[in-house]
């Protein structure tokens, strides 16, 4: 009797065994449970609609004008500085890479924070002057100088901007600005130029183009627009001489004049 007993106990003793063993194979372990979390993770990302390369610039600077805030003053600052430095250096680079579009974002997001840097709008303002926006880029031109910011450049393309819109006394105002920075600026005066010309300031006229000829005498748009002023003011003799030396430096338009004023058939 007791055999059987001994026999019954020791099958219980196996079962028992079995089962536990079965248990432990079906609980999982923990390194396929942090795989399977890893395999979700991946899933997850690929399925989440990816940003513009403009939405992340936007988003990572947002993160960082909130990060920004909770530092104390000081730290602020310094780090508020270093951002629009590094922003500012980007936008900058990607202005003379012609990437106007995003040169100005960059600009903007500057400008828009309400930092009063005048920098930002001066190259802004540059970016409209190439888009031929001449009255938004003044009205970025007059806010960078209203921030402090002082450029001859500023003063040239504010100038040549005035021009184009026939706002003759603004752009002479400008462009004298301009020459008071950098007196042997030929660009300046060659407008200046043109804007004496228009004004009928005829001798001012001819000092400015004569100027860029002392600075430069192989410039033959100077040797033209002075032969011109010269025609306004019947001295066809100097016109002719201005206009030959125009056309043997290689500008073409005066070959008109000489034919038909200096060399008549």
């Amino acid at each position: 009797m007791w055999i059987y007993l001994l026999i019954l106990s020791v099958l219980f003793i196996i079962v028992l065994i079995l089962y536990i063993n079965n248990k432990k194979a079906a609980k999982p372990e923990a390194t396929s449970y942090l795989q399977r979390n890893k395999l979700q993770s991946m899933l997850d990302k690929e399925l989440k609609p990816r940003a513009t390369p403009e939405e992340e610039e936007k988003e990572d600077f947002r993160y960082r004008s909130d990060y920004s805030k909770n530092l104390t003053e000081s730290e602020s600052k310094i780090f508020v500085e270093k951002e629009y430095d590094l922003i500012l250096n980007r936008g900058i680079t990607k202005f003379k890479t012609k990437k106007y579009d995003a040169a100005e974002l960059e600009f903007s997001k500057i400008i828009e924070s309400g930092s009063p840097n005048g920098a930002a709008y001066y190259y802004r303002g540059k970016i409209k002057f190439e888009r031929n926006d001449y009255v938004n880029a003044i009205n970025d031109f007059d806010l960078s100088v209203s921030y402090g910011f002082q450029n001859p450049d500023l003063y040239l393309q504010k100038g040549i901007s005035n021009l184009h819109l026939k706002n003759y006394d603004k752009a002479l105002m400008d462009l004298s600005t301009c020459l008071t920075l950098k007196p042997d600026n030929i660009e300046a005066h060659f407008n200046k130029g043109l804007v004496e010309t228009a004004m009928e300031q005829y001798q001012s006229a001819l000092s400015s183009f004569t100027r860029i000829i002392e600075l430069n005498p192989n410039h033959e748009s100077a040797y033209y627009e002075r032969g011109k002023v010269y025609l306004k003011m019947d001295d066809k003799e100097s016109a002719c001489a201005d206009f030959q030396d125009a056309f043997k430096k290689g500008c073409l338009p005066a070959h008109h004049y000489i034919k038909t004023l200096c060399n008549p058939e």
